[in-house]
């Protein structure tokens, strides 16, 4: 399903509607905030996830640079306190600095303000056949 595409969104929502899943995860294509941020507006995602018993929760996964801090300030800003927000340090970046662009940031103090939870995914190994 392409979610940025507004017919297969009203079908997402319907689907939705008539199975009542306990959960539903959608993955948005990197750098797609603008087109995100308009489908939410258009389709009224809070107040549909609410009537529907759902919180939408944001899940962004970091890694060493400016833009993902900055997609995310921006998807902060516009959505607020409606969502919930998981950070993912992925620690396959971490090559001993850590995240001090993210821990630094006023991204990260805007997120904890808004009680959003950070988790750490281990590098993951590489198997070898």
């Amino acid at each position: 399903m392409n979610f940025i595409e507004v017919a297969e969104t009203k079908r997402f929502f319907t689907e939705i509607k008539a199975e009542s899943p306990d959960s539903v995860i959608v993955d948005m294509p990197g750098a797609s905030s603008n087109k995100t941020r308009e489908i939410i507006s258009k389709f009224g995602l809070f107040k549909i996830a609410g009537d529907l018993g759902y919180r939408v929760t944001l899940v962004t996964v970091l890694n060493l640079g400016y833009s993902v801090i900055t997609s995310l300030k921006t998807m902060a800003d516009f959505c607020g306190a409606q969502a919930d927000y998981v950070v993912v340090k992925n620690l396959c970046w971490d090559k001993g600095s850590g995240f001090q662009r993210w821990e630094n940031s006023k991204t990260s103090a805007a997120i904890a303000e808004l009680k959003g939870i950070e988790i750490e995914m281990p590098e993951l190994g590489t198997s070898k056949k």
